[in-house]
């Protein structure tokens, strides 16, 4: 009787102990999701990613209701509303990251529209100083060409000058002669006057009247002196004039070679800016390519990961994590899940899971994926292992080894396997719970494309 009271008694108290670690078990994973979900709200998740918000919020209240009557259910809506949360929060940060991108390729554009507006502006002015230059250049010709003309006529004007001084310096040395010739026929009158004193009175008169002529031929002697030194006058204005025109044309023939440098020179700037123009342009389509291109991608690479996230929805959190970083979708498998401790021999359990995984990596045919093998500090040393090196690398290979007899279809030059050992943990290895999460298999799908 007392034998049986006592197993009685024990089996109570394993019942309440196990009860009492469910209910706290069920607490801790409330208050993760009720954080999780706060943090999803700070992040602008119901803007960004209403659609993971809203089946966080509505797992959250299912999980309270539930939780009210310590329903085990609830644990399970507990951890749908953390991924929930989580998937919220990173579609929330990615978010913004595509809104940042996009606000800098309207800056960069609105920079390039405004520069290529002052090239604009800038070009207009120089065709207006070139036409401006242009016209000025025709005036200065149409100049030349009136002063060449002129210098023409003043050059006839200095030859008829020149001819009319020649003929009346004939005219005077006629004149000379005629003056010459009178003096000879005074000269034979004094000695007809002394050989003829009868005729006296004939001579006188004659003499009178060869005055009055000496005396009009004198007068035109200077007249003649007088014409004369005003076309010698004439002679040195018209050579003074001649050498201002000629030190004009000359001035005027250096500004129309400057005229035409600087003409030259703004032509140059002129295609300089054409071209920096249609670079800028050039530019600017590049960068719309790349946005529509990035943007697609992003979309792709979103839709996969949704997809993903919902294949994988049946494992446990604690077996399987899916988490993205900037740019990688990070799929974290626990040892447990795929090999015994110490082995990298893969069980039944995991290699069902692998199978599965495989399937979904075909949705990721343009991307290159890593397969990671982590230990804890723990080491190893036996007949099969030398070290934790060898353990990591070799779980590494197995899982890729199942991947890649699962789907035959999957490209094995897009894949990569490696053996980290204990060198990359993500947790504290202090404590047991930090090296289970350090003994891991990690799949890493890179969000570029492989090429």
């Amino acid at each position: 009787m007392r034998l049986r009271t006592s197993r009685i008694i024990t089996g109570l108290l394993i019942f309440l102990s196990a009860f009492t670690v469910s209910c706290t078990s069920s607490d801790i994973l409330m208050a993760k999701a009720e954080e999780s979900f706060r943090r999803a709200s700070k992040s602008d998740a119901p803007v960004y990613a209403p659609k993971h918000y809203d089946r966080a919020e509505k797992n959250l209240k299912l999980a309270r209701d539930l939780a009210k009557d310590k329903d085990v259910v609830a644990n399970m809506h507990a951890r749908e509303s953390i991924n929930a949360s989580e998937r919220a929060i990173e579609a929330s940060a990615l978010r913004k990251k595509i809104d940042l991108m996009g606000t800098r390729i309207t800056l960069l554009q609105t920079t390039s529209l405004k520069e290529t507006e002052q090239s604009s502006t800038s070009l207009q002015m120089l065709q207006k100083n070139n036409r401006q230059l242009t016209s000025e250049a025709e005036k200065l010709y149409k100049r030349n060409q009136e002063l060449g003309r002129i210098i023409l006529k003043l050059q006839a004007g200095l030859a008829e000058s020149s001819e009319r001084v020649a003929k009346e310096a004939a005219q005077n040395i006629k004149l000379h002669d005629e003056i010459s010739s009178l003096v000879q026929r005074m000269k034979n009158l004094d000695s007809i006057k002394k050989e003829k004193t009868s005729s006296h009175k004939k001579l006188v008169l004659l003499l009178d009247q060869e005055k009055v002529k000496t005396n009009d031929l004198s007068d035109q002697v200077k007249k003649f002196d007088n014409m004369t030194s005003k076309l010698t006058t004439t002679v040195g204005n018209n050579k003074k004039t001649i050498a201002e025109q000629k030190a004009a044309i000359s001035k005027i023939t250096q500004e129309i070679e400057s005229l035409r440098t600087k003409n030259k020179a703004l032509s140059q700037q002129n295609k300089e800016l054409t071209s920096a123009n249609a670079g800028l342009e050039s530019e600017i389509g590049t960068l719309k390519k790349f946005a529509a291109r990035t943007a697609s991608e992003i979309q792709k690479f979103e839709e996969q990961t949704d997809k993903l996230a919902s294949e994988l929805r049946d494992l446990t959190s604690e077996q399987v994590k899916l988490r993205s970083s900037n740019d990688k979708l990070i799929l974290t498998f626990v040892d447990q899940i795929l090999f015994q401790s110490g082995s990298s021999d893969i069980q039944p359990q995991g290699k069902a899971v692998l199978k599965k995984v495989a399937r979904l990596l075909r949705e990721y045919s343009d991307r290159q994926i890593q397969i990671g093998g982590h230990t804890d500090n723990r080491q190893i040393q036996t007949e099969r292992y030398a070290s934790n090196w060898d353990l990591s690398a070799s779980r590494a290979i197995n899982v890729l080894r199942v991947i890649l007899e699962s789907e035959p279809l999957l490209a094995p030059s897009r894949f990569v396997a490696s053996g980290f050992s204990k060198y990359d943990p993500i947790a504290s290895n202090l404590t047991p719970e930090g090296r289970k999460q350090n003994r891991r298999v990690e799949i890493v799908i890179l969000r570029g494309k492989f090429e």
